[in-house]
């Protein structure tokens, strides 16, 4: 991960490979694609626009967080939602992004089993088994590119924590048989692993919020308003890390992209849309990657930046 060196990961030898981190130390995803070399099958790991969810009840709550509703509200990734179990998140998450791919049609959905076990495992093993519950989901769907069926698989986790909880993706896409990339999809997220560098950064993090609520509340008479000026400040900071760390990202998945031009194309709509972006090809700027949902974009010819 060359942004925030927050994490390695082993990726198929010969593909055409990215990773990066997007987020901030209080919550974050460790993003990685996998194109074959002939451009027909695509491994990834984790949606870098998938929000933390905070429970509206909790968020609302009258004694603890008045007013933090309006806060959640303006911070691009986070969201007020109730908890969903993955079976139907996922499927709601598949239709949303790749609902509108040619030919789109689910195939299944169901359980997936060994990745319920693997998180009961570790959730009895950090001693945090009673405070997390999760479930788990596969989704499989078909979909039409360059004249070819393409299968596709997303597996998904959603783990509750009580006032807020947290969803997590990977999958594939391919023009061959789905199971016969499943074990190298399996060895890629089985090798992700965050460096201790990373972790420690995380830790000093976690310190140093503890010591700003015991600060605020030793200066404040009120604990309301000691929770409330930490939440904003910390909302604010959170926001700021998040966009110069996307800024990065983007830098990333740019040059991810302008090394895939000569190859086919086939997959690069359904990166996009995990992304949510676009390619586009403005002339004398070259083809770009954009945020999707715009109709014009211009480029600031000065730094390369771009509006839409």
């Amino acid at each position: 991960d060359p942004v925030e060196n927050a994490f390695t990961v082993n990726v198929p030898a010969g593909w055409d490979s990215v990773a990066y981190s997007a987020g901030g130390l209080d919550f974050s995803h460790n993003v990685v694609s996998s194109v074959s070399p002939d451009g027909k099958t695509v491994l990834f790991a984790s949606d870098p626009k998938l929000p933390m969810y905070w429970d509206p009840e909790w968020v609302n709550a009258p004694f603890q967080l008045v007013d933090f509703q309006s806060i959640v509200d303006v911070i691009e990734y986070w969201e007020t939602k109730a908890y969903e179990p993955a079976e139907p998140f996922f499927t709601a998450y598949v239709e949303r992004k790749f609902g509108e791919l040619p030919g789109f049609e689910i195939v299944s959905v169901s359980p997936e089993p060994d990745l319920q076990a693997s998180m009961e495992r570790n959730f009895a093993n950090s001693g945090a088994g009673s405070s997390l519950t999760a479930s788990t989901a596969e989704v499989r769907f078909n979909y039409v590119a360059s004249g070819e069926t393409i299968h596709a698989l997303v597996v998904g986790w959603s783990m509750n924590g009580g006032s807020s909880w947290v969803a997590e993706v990977y999958g594939l896409a391919t023009n061959r048989d789905i199971d016969d990339y499943r074990p190298m999809l399996t060895a890629l997220m089985d090798s992700l692993r965050t460096t201790p560098e990373y972790s420690a950064r995380i830790q000093a993090n976690h310190e140093s919020q503890m010591a700003q609520i015991q600060a605020f509340g030793e200066e404040m008479t009120r604990q309301h308003n000691a929770n409330m000026a930490w939440i904003r400040q910390s909302a604010a900071a959170h926001q700021s890390r998040m966009e110069a760390i996307w800024a990065q990202g983007d830098a990333s998945m740019q040059s991810y992209y302008d090394r895939m031009d000569s190859m086919d194309h086939t997959q690069r709509d359904f990166l996009n849309y995990i992304n949510e972006e676009e390619t586009v090809s403005g002339g004398e700027t070259g083809t770009r990657q954009v945020a999707s949902g715009a109709t014009n974009y211009w480029v600031n010819k000065n730094d390369g930046t771009y509006v839409g």
